[in-house]
């Protein structure tokens, strides 16, 4: 035999391979996650070598993303697992893939933490989700805050979950609405505790609506209603702002169980306030000409001032009939007398009246504080007290007991029907329907301790400077107190 017949490599045997793939078969048990390098693709198969004596293979279908493009090509490595091992050894990356995934969802579900998932189809009861290559089923009621979503919306979306069930054979439970309503919580907390009536704040305008702006003030939104954007309405936000505007905004109204933030659009720094100017210088009951600005089915705005508008209510137009809509009446452009019925300061609202109406319905009532020390007219007695009557359609009750008239006495004697009183407003309390009035409560008591208080006060004021009136006696003192009375 010559040198090169020695040298020469013989051909591989079949059998040796055969024998070769079936000792790698014993090697490697189904199930085993290897580690393996890609070596070789070809066809539809693509070749591993995993450390044993021959390679074992994968379908090159599940090397492909969702595009067709290779996850892996000649000299990359991953992870597999081995799915068959007769004649040749099958490997799995989908399944080692899967395998990882659902070691970490595990955990995820073990530590309470959200996971990222996308919805692929609906099922009887929900819907089924992929998370990192895993199975998941979310109920129909778990994927909004609210029933009603249309199914079909949310397939093929993608949204945070909470694992909420583990099942290693069926794959795990999960929920939106668990970490939409613990977000919620979140930012009912932040706007209970962050804000209040009155704030005044930097936003951006995130997004126009038809019935106003919602601004973003730093992670929280709020809205600016359509009729707080400015003095004078406007018919869309857009006539004020757009979105991507920087906004300086006042907090008006303040909702944390709906995670509700009402706001107003700040006037400019330096700018004179029209509205507040009119509340200043016309009072409820001024008698003032206005302009019909718009017309709508409840009433009419007027215009009472530049940049001013107040609402005649179709029921405060005409005193004798009733009248269906403003534009019986009415038209834009239409010089009107009005009465200033009432101002809203927290809203910003101005009612009118014509002057027929104002004249039937009488003065607006009175403004009364508790505190306050009024004069009245007795209009009724009952068992229980007198009705005191302490402005323009405003009465209060004077109750038995906060008379000062000893028990037994003649109450009715002492303070007869039309006689004017003298009393102190201790408590109001405000209508709790619409329509209803509000309760005033009254007390004479209450106004003769003040008056004793008051005296005492003067008495200890006069005590005071009695060192400095040398040669004067305590009858001294007596007698002047006798003559000043």
């Amino acid at each position: 035999m010559s040198n090169d017949d020695t040298n020469d490599v013989p051909e591989p045997n079949p059998m040796d391979q055969l024998f070769d793939a079936q000792a790698a078969g014993r090697m490697a048990r189904i199930g085993d996650l290897v580690t393996g390098t890609i070596v070789k693709i070809t066809g539809e198969a693509v070749f591993v070598s995993y450390g044993a004596k021959s390679e074992g293979w994968v379908s090159l279908a599940e090397l492909r993303d969702d595009a067709g493009g290779l996850l892996l090509d000649v000299g990359g490595s991953a992870d597999f697992v081995v799915i068959e091992t007769k004649g040749s050894v099958h490997l799995s990356y989908r399944d080692a893939q899967a395998g990882r995934a659902k070691v970490a969802l595990r955990d995820a579900f073990q530590e309470g933490v959200s996971v990222r998932g996308k919805v692929v189809s609906t099922n009887k009861g929900g819907f089924e989700v992929r998370i990192q290559g895993v199975r998941a089923f979310c109920p129909s009621s778990q994927i909004a805050e609210r029933q009603g979503t249309d199914p079909q919306s949310v397939v093929g979306q993608e949204f945070d979950f909470r694992i909420t069930e583990w099942d290693d054979a069926k794959g795990p439970v999960v929920s939106r609405r668990a970490l939409l309503e613990a977000e919620r919580g979140r930012a009912r907390e932040a706007v209970a505790n962050t804000f209040a009536v009155g704030d005044v704040l930097q936003g951006k305008v995130t997004q126009l609506r038809d019935f106003g702006a919602f601004v973003d003030l730093g992670g929280v939104e709020g809205l600016i209603h359509v009729s707080e954007l400015g003095r004078t309405r406007v018919s869309h936000p857009s006539e004020k702002v757009k979105v991507g505007d920087a906004v300086e905004v006042v907090v008006v109204k303040l909702e944390p169980e709906k995670n509700r933030i009402a706001l107003r659009l700040q006037d400019g720094a330096g700018v004179v306030d029209p509205w507040a100017e009119f509340v200043k210088q016309t009072p409820p009951g001024t008698a003032i000409k206005g302009t019909v600005a718009r017309l709508q089915t409840f009433g009419a705005f007027v215009t009472v001032a530049e940049g001013v508008d107040g609402l005649l209510h179709v029921s405060a137009i005409s005193a004798d009939k009733r009248i269906a809509h403003p534009g019986d009446v009415l038209k834009v452009g239409d010089s009107i007398d009005v009465v200033v019925e009432s101002i809203d300061l927290q809203k910003n609202h101005i009612s009118l009246n014509t002057a027929e109406v104002f004249a039937r319905r009488g003065a607006p009532a009175a403004n009364i504080e508790v505190g306050a020390v009024v004069k009245g007219r007795v209009t009724k007695i009952e068992k229980f007290g007198l009705f005191i009557e302490i402005g323009p359609r405003t009465s209060g009750l004077l109750p038995m007991q906060e008379i000062d008239v000893e028990r037994g006495g003649d109450v009715a004697g002492t303070y007869p029907i039309g006689c004017e009183i003298e009393v102190k407003v201790i408590e109001i309390e405000e209508p709790k329907e619409k329509g209803d009035r509000r309760r005033i409560r009254l007390s004479r008591k209450a106004l003769k301790g003040e008056s004793e208080a008051d005296d005492f006060r003067q008495y200890r004021q006069r005590e005071q400077v009695v060192p400095e009136r040398r040669g004067v006696t305590l009858g001294d003192l007596f007698a002047e107190q006798l003559k000043r009375r």
